[in-house]
């Protein structure tokens, strides 16, 4: 996490949540679908270091079911997502990181991404914008095989 001039962010409290791999966050009014993991919390809170640096060790998160003023409260598909509220000394931010190369389609049907709805998208939370998962090269220290690792930087204008 950086200020906007560059500087670390330290001690600002990142909270993230997703849905599962089956796309399932096991709320209560969440709609019926595949099985929730009940092993997955689906939440995870951290500070950011001295550098501005903060880490997770997740799942990738599947598309799920949502509905709101934006579907007129029908349901339709978001694209997959972890969402992630910032909060620091003088500014909160909500934003989400997506994953668009796995499933172009629903980002196509994702109001949340449809600009002719009039929705502002900010290059510093542009979602279209975020970074995908990386593969690791070889045998990472510390991740089982297979893992994949993403680096993203979270700009607040007043940090």
């Amino acid at each position: 996490v950086l200020g906007s001039d560059g500087t670390p962010v330290r001690n600002a409290t990142i909270e993230i949540w997703q849905a599962d791999t089956n796309g399932r966050y096991g709320h209560p009014a969440e709609p019926g679908g595949p099985a929730v993991d009940r092993s997955f919390p689906s939440f995870s809170r951290r500070k950011t270091e001295a550098n501005g640096r903060f880490s997770f060790l997740t799942v990738k998160p599947g598309a799920y079911q949502a509905q709101g003023i934006l579907s007129g409260n029908k349901p339709y598909m978001r694209a997959p997502a972890i969402h992630f509220d910032i909060t620091a000394k003088y500014e909160r931010r909500i934003t989400h990181m997506s994953f668009r190369e796995n499933q172009p389609a629903l980002f196509q049907g994702d109001l949340t991404f449809r600009k002719d709805l009039g929705i502002g998208i900010n290059p510093n939370r542009d979602p279209m914008t975020a970074p995908a998962f990386s593969k690791l090269g070889g045998d990472a220290p510390g991740l089982e095989p297979g893992a994949e690792l993403c680096s993203r930087d979270i700009v607040l204008r007043k940090g």
